[in-house]
């Protein structure tokens, strides 16, 4: 007998190895579920899926993995049955009562909620916007309903006059070089990382950068002496070249096909004297007026997403121009507006309205003609612009409004 003692102690220790090799496989697997069940609770399902998938693959706890994956299989049989109904919404720029629809049910849970109400913001998007409740304009990111507003840059170097790439993955903006310099720099953030880059522009002022709708180019304005130039600068080439001149040349914004820039300015040797919509080919050539001098002055150009429509202020009103067409007063003449912009599906205007002494985005649209002022993020408030895609920067802050 006692020969077998040995031998039995190598069994007892390796059944006991296999048993404590078990017990911490289920352990980490149990602690992926957990991860799976946090996932669908905060209302990322593909994360979910992906640790429901890896311990499904193990051939563990496979009771535990089945309860979450027949949770996450109704929870999409839900999501897909209610998205039905609000899609007619969605489709028709209905985007508020889309969220109404989806926030008077009070039988889906929140995760549920969440993610309906991330399909309606997949279309209506953000507002991005300069502002500065704390002393410094900083960038921010707003719902159009303003249900949620992030902060994107916090420093004293007064980033505004900005612009958002097709993808929403990269943002430029004029900002001060330094603390100590008035002069302005065009910025180039990559949201994804959070890293920044000062692009390589000569001139005393770089202002108003605009992506081309490959984001492969950038406009933007600068001020040389006593004459204000319209550049595009080539991000693969790393080559900047000028399309236009003036006494004045500001706020530069690309046409839908990628052909043309509009700007505000004086163009040089033209009997202009007061600032108008310019539009000048991509290569310098075929520059014409698209407003009225006698009208008064015209400012602050932004193409809509569709062909041959953009919005401008006349003065202190805003006016919405299919070219070859009168201009049509859209704004309340009663208030100060200006720096309008179109949503990507054209139904909707932002832009800037003086009330009570305050800067404040309002959301207009443009088929039923209701305003939405959206609550103040300080006294001043600058340049939105319309995306429908955006990534948040690493550490990016949610905020609330001043007021």
């Amino acid at each position: 007998m006692k020969k077998y003692i040995p031998l039995l102690i190598v069994i007892i220790l390796g059944v006991g190895y296999v048993a404590l090799r078990y017990h911490k496989l289920s352990e980490h697997y149990m602690s992926v579920l957990k991860l799976a069940k946090q996932s669908i609770e905060a209302g990322d399902d593909t994360a979910a899926l992906m640790y429901i998938e890896y311990v499904e693959d193990s051939g563990f706890i496979r009771d535990e993995v089945q309860k979450l994956r027949t949770e996450l299989d109704r929870k999409h049989e839900e999501l897909q049955r209610i998205s039905s109904e609000i899609e007619p919404y969605v489709e028709d720029g209905l985007y508020e009562d889309a969220l109404a629809l989806i926030d008077k049910r009070d039988n889906i849970d929140d995760s549920l909620r969440r993610n309906l109400r991330a399909i309606v913001y997949r279309q209506w998007g953000w507002i991005v916007f300069s502002a500065n409740p704390e002393g410094s304009f900083d960038l921010y990111a707003a719902r159009p309903d303003a249900s949620l507003v992030f902060r994107l840059t916090n420093s004293v170097l007064e980033e505004m006059g900005h612009d958002v790439s097709a993808d929403g993955k990269k943002i430029a903006y004029a900002r001060l070089e330094s603390k100590e310099s008035m002069k302005r720099v065009i910025a180039y953030l990559d949201l994804e990382t959070g890293h920044e880059q000062i692009l390589p522009f000569t001139g005393h002022t770089n202002l108003d950068p605009a992506f081309s709708p490959d984001s492969g180019t950038l406009a933007f304005a600068t001020s040389v002496a006593s004459f204000s130039y319209i550049n595009l600068y080539d991000f693969a080439k790393r080559e900047t070249v000028r399309v236009a001149r003036g006494s004045a040349a500001n706020q530069p914004d690309f046409s839908p096909d990628g052909k043309r820039i509009i700007f505000e300015g004086i163009p040089v040797d033209s009997n202009v004297t007061r600032l108008q919509i310019v539009s000048v080919k991509t290569d310098g050539t075929d520059l014409k007026l698209l407003t009225d001098v006698n009208r008064g002055h015209a400012r602050d150009p932004s193409y809509s997403y569709e062909e041959g429509r953009l919005v401008f202020r006349y003065n202190d009103d805003i006016y919405v121009l299919r070219e070859g067409e009168e201009p049509t007063l859209v704004s309340d003449p009663a208030i100060t507006e200006r720096q309008p912009c179109f949503s990507q599906d054209g139904r909707y205007l932002a832009y800037i309205a003086d009330v009570n002494g305050r800067a404040i985005i309002v959301r207009h649209d443009l088929k039923t003609g209701k305003r939405f002022f959206l609550p103040s993020m300080g006294r001043a408030c600058q340049w939105p612009v319309w995306v429908r895609e955006l990534s948040l920067p690493p550490g990016a802050e949610e905020v609330q409004p001043a007021d």
